[in-house]
């Protein structure tokens, strides 16, 4: 859709959503605006060119509130179900260097409200620059406003290869996971795979070393399990696949992963996961 098209209403107020941001704020960032927009039609929040660096994590965390039917105020269930066609949404696409677009990812806004949200993930591989749009449900209105993109990540997101390795944007974010996710009493969140779930792909490298850990319980006996399943390039089945350890209190390994993968994920069955990583390690082999 050309941007000549489209029927827009953005008004940029004073904060209206409340100040500051429970979520850590690592690193300078690719873009930032602490300003609020509120739309009622498909809008774009870019005004500039936002360039990225293919290969390398990205984070993007803002506040935002919608109205309309799919919020958990109007339907508390709606968390356990697909709005990303119905539904109110942060949209972030990805371009190459002819400006063709690559790839689109819905951040579902699913509060009246205000609400943190974040995600984080690897901008396609000939992504040269991004942008954003809000996208209000129909007969919604949509609201955002602290929102923040930066591939300058700190602690465990940073060490590990595997986006989201802890769940640390609470349970109304979707991460990109199949299954669904809750808060414990403890207030951490946790990712139910159901009879099964998976995470999206990240790149990792073949021969390399690597350290496993997982974190969570099964409650399907011996059906409850974690996969790491290993894929070469340009193709959509694993190859090969790597059996993750995983108790309440954590299980550790360290395997070295076959040549020729250059991307991996996980697949989790009748399981409730608190942590996962896949980070590198240090190469038993001193010339590699």
């Amino acid at each position: 859709m050309r941007k000549r098209d489209w029927l827009v209403m953005i008004v940029v107020l004073a904060p209206l959503l409340g100040s500051g941001s429970a979520f850590s704020k690592p690193g300078e960032p690719l873009w930032q605006t602490e300003a609020v927009t509120q739309a009622t039609e498909l809008t774009e929040l870019t005004t500039t060119e936002v360039l990225v660096e293919p290969g390398k994590k990205l984070a993007i965390t803002f506040t935002g509130r919608t109205s309309g039917e799919f919020t958990v105020e109007k339907n508390a269930r709606i968390r356990l179900l697909n709005t990303t066609q119905v539904g109110s949404a942060l949209i972030m696409q990805f371009f190459d260097q002819s400006g063709e677009r690559l790839e689109e990812i819905k951040l579902p806004i699913l509060t009246e409200s205000a609400h943190e949200y974040g995600r984080v993930v690897y901008p396609p591989s000939e992504a040269k620059s991004l942008k954003l749009f809000l996208a209000p449900a129909s007969s919604a209105e949509v609201a955002v406003e602290n929102v923040r993109v930066t591939q300058e990540l700190e602690g465990v997101e940073a060490e590990s290869a595997n986006p989201h390795p802890i769940l640390n944007y609470g349970d109304l974010n979707a991460y990109g996971f199949g299954g669904e996710f809750f808060e414990r009493p403890d207030g951490k969140t946790v990712w139910n795979t159901a009879f099964t779930g998976q995470t999206p792909n990240f790149p990792i490298q073949g021969g390399d070393s690597y350290e496993l850990f997982g974190r969570g319980i099964g409650y399907g006996g011996k059906r409850s399990r974690i996969i790491l399943q290993l894929f070469e390039e340009g193709t959509k089945r694993p190859f090969h696949t790597i059996r993750v350890g995983f108790s309440p209190e954590g299980v550790s390994a360290t395997v070295i992963l076959p040549e020729g993968a250059v991307s991996a994920n996980f697949l989790g069955y009748y399981t409730i996961v608190e942590e996962l990583k896949v980070i590198k390690a240090a190469n038993p082999d001193p010339k590699k």
